[in-house]
Order: C-alpha cells, then sequence, then structure tokens
C-alpha cells in the first residue's frame, strides 16, 4: 500500500469511528482485504479514483463484493471523490449499517452498495 491509500484510509474516518468506540480492523485477511472491517461482518472498501476505474478494476471489484457478500458479509464500498468531498456522510452510512447490521448482532445479506456521500 503506498502512501497515498494510507491518507485516503484515515480520511475514511477512522478517527471519528474511533471517537465514537466502533472497534474495526485495517487490511484483514480477506478476499479484496477491505480497508476496514468491523465485526462481525461488515467490509469497508474505499475505493481510489484512479485505480479503481483502470480497465478490469470495477470487475475485479464486483467479483470481491460477489464473493463476500455469498459469504454472509455486508459490503460497503466510498469512491474517493465522495470521501474527500463528504467525509461525515461516508461515516453517517457507516454507522447506520452499525446500528443495523453488526450490534443487534444480525448477519446482512443485503446487496452491497455503492456509496455517495
Amino acid at each position: 500500500m503506498d502512501k497515498l491509500d494510507n491518507n485516503m484510509m484515515c480520511k475514511c474516518g477512522c478517527g471519528e469511528l474511533k471517537t465514537k468506540g466502533v472497534e474495526f480492523d485495517k487490511h484483514v485477511a480477506l478476499v479484496g482485504q477491505p480497508d476496514l472491517f468491523i465485526k462481525p461482518n461488515i467490509c469497508v472498501f474505499c475505493d481510489g479514483d484512479y485505480w479503481h476505474n483502470l480497465p478490469g478494476s470495477k470487475e475485479k471489484d464486483l467479483r470481491v463484493t460477489k464473493k463476500l457478500e455469498d459469504d454472509g458479509y455486508k459490503v460497503l464500498r466510498f469512491w474517493e471523490k465522495d470521501i474527500n468531498s463528504d467525509i461525515n456522510g461516508c461515516v453517517a452510512e457507516i454507522e447506520k449499517h452499525l446500528v443495523t447490521d453488526a450490534y443487534l448482532g444480525t448477519t446482512s445479506l443485503n446487496k452491497s452498495q455503492e456509496y455517495v456521500c
């Protein structure tokens, strides 16, 4: 992972989530290696505008998302431009899933979404 990815990762709301007491791991050993993983089943990806628009990248992202969903994970994907323009909206979207999925002890099998914050 290069320095740009680390900066974007931090912008993905790590500090805000920590402040709210949300525990997460970074880059866990799951398919696609999510940027954030919140137990029991939430995978958060912060997709860079350049790298995730290269030929074949969107298809790979779709395959990763489908595999994780098939395995019972909730997948949240945020574009770099949206993280940069509205980090609070992105964090709010993650929080919404914490309340309805992880912290209620339910496993979300709903279709994953690509969020515009």
